[in-house]
């Protein structure tokens, strides 16, 4: 088992991506850190200074991005953003890929670790279930190369594709009860046969 404490919580106050396809754009403006993260099976919800904000992917939300709560929360790990950070350049922070759940992990979750079934342990566990890859976008990538919007996908984005899939954006689950969790409390991984994976 791999335990990992939390060191930054998010939400995304509204789409990362507006606009239509071939000309959406990423949008890290909408993200929003927070202390406190309220999770459940809808979705996440944080807790600012001027009380709870829901995050896009709640099902609460009025424009929400996840209407069949498949979705809810990500979570990734210091050592991709590192490694994202070596091959694109400074101007990729902690935070801005948009996860909920930001982990000191040095060598990151990418290549399975987040795969496996995970718990976080704060007042009482909660269980994250349907674990599995978040997949990378042409928008994010772009954002990374520090490209413009474009009718075409040029093979730097292809290849920045390959390079941030595989878990370097994290991994998508879904919290199997309500609770409340912290900066500063832990997420454990162990493998299990019942991680589960659930297709967007």
């Amino acid at each position: 088992m791999a335990s990992y404490s939390i060191v930054r919580l998010q939400v995304q106050t509204d789409r990362l991506k507006p606009g239509s396809a071939p000309h959406r754009y990423y949008h890290p403006e909408r993200i929003l850190s927070v202390p406190v993260l309220d999770v459940g099976p809808d979705g996440a919800s944080g807790i600012g200074p001027d009380g709870p904000v829901v995050d896009v992917h709640n099902r609460n939300h009025p424009r929400t991005r996840d209407p069949k709560g498949k979705a809810g929360l990500t979570v990734l790990g210091t050592g991709d953003y590192e490694r994202i950070r070596r091959r694109y350049g400074q101007h990729v922070t902690d935070g801005i890929a948009g996860e909920s759940i930001l982990v000191d992990a040095p060598d990151g979750l990418a290549g399975g670790q987040g795969e496996r079934a995970c718990v976080i342990t704060a007042n009482g566990p909660i269980e994250l279930r349907s674990v599995r890859v978040a997949a990378p976008c042409v928008e994010f990538s772009r954002f990374c190369l520090g490209e413009e919007m474009s009718d075409t996908v040029s093979a730097d984005v292809r290849e920045a594709l390959k390079f941030l899939d595989g878990g370097m954006r994290g991994y998508r689950a879904v919290a199997c009860a309500a609770g409340s969790i912290a900066v500063g409390d832990s997420v454990e991984f162990s493998p299990s046969a019942d991680s589960g994976d659930l297709s967007t």
